[in-house]
């Protein structure tokens, strides 16, 4: 087993775990049978030289590391029973014109840099890449021949929004995230304070797109108490707006996580709270505990009935009156007729049952 040392180096933490590859699985079951199965089908990593440096994946052996820190908190300890860790390590060499000899003369020779991307696939439900963007294409292109691509679900989120699922309306990608699950989250939050087994704290950052007069084609809200009190994301609600990420402080069994949310799919665990004062082993449990419940939670979100899966449209009309009554009031004169028709529609209510209406 590696030293303490080797742990620090491999976890290196910058500010930010970011997570930017995602993908639901579309059996219920792996096309494997274990951790080490899998390792035996992917290239495997080997020492290289610099004609031929060294690609390919080996064990992240997670569950060894358990055995230097006492008490892991069970949930903790789930992350290392579910999950096949694998790391996905690139080597290269480079010449640089200022390597020297012991007296100081210039010599050639090489340096040795690699980097490294993690694979966690909890079987039978979803497959998480750490790595940066400009990281993931590689570790795709030597994943997927192996674990088969066919095996993930494509992104649908259009779908649930009743077009081919390709593109919204504004013709922006959709991404892994339905624009509605995001919104769902932003309801749970300001009625409840939590979405199934993610406790929401706060909600400090946002963003959204669309045509929206005041505010341009995109309007973000940053560093905020609470981002359904700012006008710009009232207002992008109710005029229907997508939003393209959420920011906020996650509760996950007692461990508050800092966190982006985007909708294209892609994670970002910042180095506050829980995460910013533990051990750099703990920081990739807890950050992958996150990464489980959120998935678990849109999944369980996808699966819900309409009328718990999409706002009630009186939600929109309690955040007009609030604009109003807020010290910088407002009133928003525009029309609500589709916004309403838009959730009723999805919900398969008839919106002539409401017993309320929108005043302006």
């Amino acid at each position: 087993m590696s030293d303490a040392s080797d742990l620090d180096e491999k976890f290196e933490y910058d500010g930010r775990l970011v997570f930017n590859g995602l993908y639901l699985d579309a059996e219920d079951q792996a096309p494997f049978s274990s951790k080490e199965d899998l390792l035996n089908e992917l290239p495997e990593f080997e020492q290289g030289v610099p004609r031929k440096p060294g690609r390919g994946f080996k064990d992240l052996s997670l569950e060894e590391w358990n055995e230097r820190y006492s008490e892991l908190p069970r949930e903790l300890e789930e992350v290392l029973d579910q999950s096949w860790d694998v790391e996905y390590k690139h080597e290269k060499f480079d010449t640089p014109d200022d390597l020297v000899d012991t007296d100081g003369n210039p010599v050639k020779g090489w340096v040795a840099e690699d980097w490294s991307a993690y694979v966690y696939w909890y079987p039978g439900e979803f497959l998480i890449i750490q790595a940066s963007q400009s990281k993931l294409n590689e570790v795709e292109d030597k994943l997927f021949p192996v674990v088969g691509r066919t095996n993930f679900e494509v992104n649908d989120s259009g779908a649930e929004n009743g077009d081919d699922g390709n593109s919204d309306s504004n013709g922006a990608e959709e991404g892994l995230f339905s624009p509605e699950f995001l919104q769902w989250l932003v309801w749970k939050y300001d009625t409840l304070g939590s979405a199934s087994k993610l406790g929401i704290n706060e909600l400090t950052d946002a963003a959204m797109s669309g045509n929206l007069g005041d505010f341009g084609r995109t309007n973000e809200v940053s560093e905020s108490d609470n981002i359904t009190n700012s006008h710009p994301i009232i207002a992008g609600m109710l005029e229907n707006r997508k939003f393209e990420e959420i920011e906020g402080v996650f509760e996950i069994h007692d461990h508050e996580i800092d966190a982006q949310i985007y909708r294209d799919g892609s994670i970002r665990v910042m180095a506050q709270e829980a995460i910013g004062d533990a051990t750099q082993y703990v920081r990739i449990l807890l950050a992958n505990l996150f990464m489980k419940r959120v998935l678990e939670v849109y999944l369980q979100w996808r699966s819900m009935p309409p009328e718990e899966k999409y706002v009630d449209p009186e939600y929109f009309k309690d955040l007009h009156e609030k604009a109003k009554d807020m010290p910088e009031a407002a009133t928003y004169d525009f029309g609500f007729e589709s916004l309403v028709l838009h959730y009723a529609n999805l919900r398969n209510e008839d919106p002539g049952d409401y017993d309320w209406d929108f005043e302006t």
